[in-house]
């Protein structure tokens, strides 16, 4: 029991973190140096806790070893237990973002396509849009990911046979490629680009 609330109080510590760099990444005045340092932080005691399970298992075979490889197993059990809650709370917290950014984001989706039924062809940049179609060019409301991308024609990388795209680049640590991404035809797949891809609404997240 020693060992299972200690590791349960150094776990809520820590991990409470990374609920807090995922909530700021995704507020309008966050930023996602949060998620950088949670990494860096949560990374090194998550390894401890993996491989400190076989180590206490191991020492539970000798029985001068029994009494402390029980509370280490304590502790690292009861530690990964808090680290998948958080994680799981954080992951809920980044995604309903993303439901809500699906949805500010209408009103751009409607002004590129108003602007090619118009013309026949999608704008080259988002500034065409700019006095005719919307005031100004909107911002994602997302501290750690402020601005859209915009690909069109040849600079389209991500799927042919859609003329244009939006996409917001998400990255969620320290090696990581994530975004978020609208194809105009609606049809995403469910792997590419090194990760898979989640709908949300109209668009998709997808996860490096």
């Amino acid at each position: 029991m020693r060992g299972l609330a200690l590791g349960a109080v150094v776990s809520v510590c820590l991990n409470s973190l990374l609920i807090l760099a995922e909530w700021s990444a995704v507020s309008p005045n966050g930023s996602g140096n949060g998620l950088m340092y949670s990494a860096v932080m949560l990374g090194g005691p998550l390894i401890v806790a993996i491989l400190g399970i076989p180590v206490a298992l191991i020492r539970l075979i000798p029985k001068k070893t029994r009494e402390s490889a029980f509370i280490w197993s304590g502790i690292c059990l009861s530690y990964m237990a808090v680290f998948l809650v958080c994680a799981g709370i954080s992951g809920r917290i980044r995604m309903r973002a993303f439901e809500r950014l699906a949805e500010r984001s209408a009103p751009l989706v409607q002004a590129i396509r108003k602007y090619e039924s118009d013309h026949k062809y999608p704008p080259d940049k988002l500034a065409d849009l700019v006095p005719d179609y919307l005031p100004e060019i909107p911002r994602t409301g997302m501290g750690a990911y402020p601005e859209y991308e915009y690909h069109v024609g040849s600079d389209i990388w991500v799927c042919t046979r859609n003329k244009w795209i939006l996409k917001v680049f998400t990255p969620s640590g320290l090696i990581n490629f994530d975004m978020f991404v609208f194809f105009p035809d609606g049809n995403y797949p469910e792997y590419g680009f090194g990760g898979y891809f989640e709908r949300v609404g109209d668009w998709a997240y997808c996860h490096e």
